[in-house]
């Protein structure tokens, strides 16, 4: 893998649920608990569209992730990047050679 390709700094999160004061269990975003670490790689934006939720339209865009391989990603984890958050849909190690792991991401909350 080339170092070079991993131009881009992102924040990989996962989900951090904390009780409240009502003691129900809170989705906590912004936690610090929630920052995994920081990694390097390339993200590349492979489609784009507009969708229809709830009567109204909302734009939908999936991009295509690689890191360095690592095998604790999940598809309730996501990445930050630029300010923007790509959800993971699928994270898989395209040739089975623990060298790099390929994220499907789409961008929203």
């Amino acid at each position: 893998m080339q170092a070079g390709k991993l131009r881009h700094e992102l924040t990989l999160k996962r989900p951090i649920r904390k009780p409240d004061a009502a003691n129900q269990l809170v989705l906590m975003p912004d936690d610090p608990d929630a920052t995994v670490g920081t990694v390097f790689g390339s993200v590349e934006g492979v489609a784009g569209g507009e969708v229809w939720r709830g009567f109204q339209v909302a734009s939908e865009t999936t991009s295509v992730v690689v890191i360095r391989y690592r095998e604790d990603v999940t598809p309730q984890w996501w990445l930050e990047h630029d300010g923007r958050r790509l959800n993971i849909v699928r994270a898989q190690d395209p040739w089975g050679t623990r060298e790099k792991l390929m994220i499907e991401c789409m961008e929203g909350e």
